[in-house]
């Protein structure tokens, strides 16, 4: 897989979640997911996480409280377009400039969206905490 994501610049290797890492009724409503994701364009020159990062922390969420027999309200994005929207914070800008400017910035920015535009069933929050971690 090759897309462009903060993981890419820094020295996490990239890869989508394996059979293995998933519980059994988690890995192919997972795929169905990943497989219809639009990513948004990016060139690359600084921090950034994609919908397919935020798509994987989210069912690492979810993975965690199925196994710890809790369960959640709901797996995957309820709506694509709240998703790509909430990522989409982190690349605005105004005159040609980006608006948040430092990884901490980036790294809020995304967390807004994601709890703010709600693009998951469940765990939004926790899912916006998990994937600033994976930006800082």
């Amino acid at each position: 897989m090759n897309h462009n994501s903060l993981k890419s610049l820094n020295s996490f290797s990239v890869r989508h979640l394996e059979k293995s890492d998933l519980a059994p009724e988690l890995y192919d409503n997972y795929i169905h997911y990943l497989k219809n994701i639009s990513e948004i364009p990016y060139d690359g020159d600084r921090p950034f996480l994609s919908c397919e990062d935020v798509l994987d922390a989210h069912y690492l969420i979810g993975n965690h409280f199925l196994k710890k027999g809790e369960g959640m309200g709901g797996f995957g994005p309820k709506d694509f377009g709240l998703l790509s929207s909430a990522v989409a914070r982190q690349l605005t800008s105004v005159g040609g400039m980006y608006v948040y400017d430092d990884m901490w910035e980036i790294a809020s920015s995304l967390i807004f969206g994601l709890v703010n535009d709600h693009p998951f069933h469940d765990a939004n929050k926790r899912t916006a905490f998990l994937s600033s971690v994976f930006l800082c």
